[in-house]
């Protein structure tokens, strides 16, 4: 038991230190904050654009702006369901294909 984890200790040496990869994770850490934060700004000031203009004076907008709203509501369901089958179709097997498919599908359809 002790030469795996001499084993496992030399591996994560040689991979992280040596060779200097951690900086590759440190790098994508901080990658991954700026995306998180850049799409947490943009997600709310385009929130609040659109919320402002569907409360807006005008009736021509706020229609435009109800039937945008819905629309895409349902685009964004439609893409879940889409990804959901995708994921069903890629890690299942063809014999658990149609039992997953009828789980889910009635789970996600519910959000319609």
């Amino acid at each position: 038991m002790t030469e795996f984890f001499e084993e496992l200790y030399k591996q994560i040496y040689v991979t992280f230190l040596h060779e200097e990869r951690w900086r590759f994770f440190v790098d994508g850490f901080w990658m991954t904050l700026f995306l998180t934060f850049t799409s947490f700004i943009l997600g709310t000031l385009i929130g609040i654009l659109l919320c402002k203009l569907k409360m807006a004076g005008y009736k021509w907008v706020r229609r435009v702006m109800k039937i945008f709203t819905v629309k895409y509501v349902r685009l964004i369901y439609v893409i879940n369901l889409i990804s959901l089958l995708l994921i069903h179709l890629c890690s299942c097997q063809t014999a658990h294909l149609l039992y997953q498919m009828e789980v889910s599908f009635p789970l996600n359809a519910k959000a319609f």
